[in-house]
């Protein structure tokens, strides 16, 4: 896993509420709204590529966690030369940090310069995974039945609506069947008016374009994860408290 500080076009449209300090859930009246999305509009447009991206999102987690624990160097299964060059293209790609976790143990790890174990990090698509271990986690535990489950039933707004025949299995696959990722300058458009408001995560299914059905069209995107990871993921699981960086690259 490498995580990157290069913030790419695909993740600088997600901004998904990191812009001017505000928290990814504020709920705010129409009017300071409108002042806030004008606002990050402004940044976009300015240096679309390079939008700052940090968003977190309360996170409760466990308080019995414990470190990955390290293989033994005899049972890591991959090469020290294979490990030592992939350690030095995340280095040079400008990485955080560099991680290879197998079969339940770490068998590498690297930091950047300033970064440790336990710095913060922003998981930018990383988030994309990590959303598939919760929601298998949360299956296990009874919390989602099933990834054919619809996602109406962890999020009330979508019944009654074509957003309603979304699964988890299609979100996962990036299938949700929701408008393709792209860009446009115009202020209306609904890139800009949903992934930019303080409010994105109801925007998102109140109002962001569905023009395929479900399962049908496949479309590496960042809109439907970004709701989809907070509440069909990790809200079943509990989290709710502590910060979690967030990412939908």
């Amino acid at each position: 896993m490498i995580a990157r500080r290069i913030g790419h076009f695909s993740t600088a449209l997600a901004i998904a509420a990191a812009t001017l300090s505000l928290p990814a859930t504020a709920q705010t009246g129409d009017a300071n709204a409108e002042a806030i999305y004008r606002a990050r509009l402004a940044v976009f447009l300015k240096d679309p590529g390079n939008l700052p991206y940090e968003p977190t999102e309360p996170l409760r987690g466990t308080s019995r966690w414990k470190p990955l624990p390290m293989a033994p160097l005899a049972k890591r299964g991959i090469s020290a030369d294979a490990l030592e060059k992939a350690r030095s293209y995340a280095a040079i790609m400008n990485s955080s940090a560099f991680m290879v976790w197998r079969d339940g143990k770490l068998i590498s790890q690297w930091y950047a310069p300033g970064v440790t174990a336990n710095t913060p990090i922003t998981s930018k698509s990383l988030s994309k995974p990590l959303t598939a271990i919760a929601v298998g986690r949360a299956i296990t535990l009874g919390k989602i039945r099933s990834i054919d489950q619809s996602i109406a039933d962890f999020i009330p707004t979508a019944k009654g609506t074509p957003k309603e025949k979304i699964t988890s299995r299609v979100l996962l696959d990036m299938r949700s069947g929701m408008l393709d990722q792209g860009f446009s300058p115009d202020p209306e458009h609904p890139y800009n008016r949903v992934l930019l408001h303080p409010d994105f995560g109801e925007r998102i299914i109140d109002t962001y374009p569905m023009p395929h059905v479900p399962g049908k069209h496949y479309s590496y995107a960042n809109a439907p994860s970004l709701s989809y990871s907070r509440r069909c993921g990790w809200a079943p699981l509990g989290a709710s408290l502590t910060p979690l960086l967030r990412a939908a690259a």
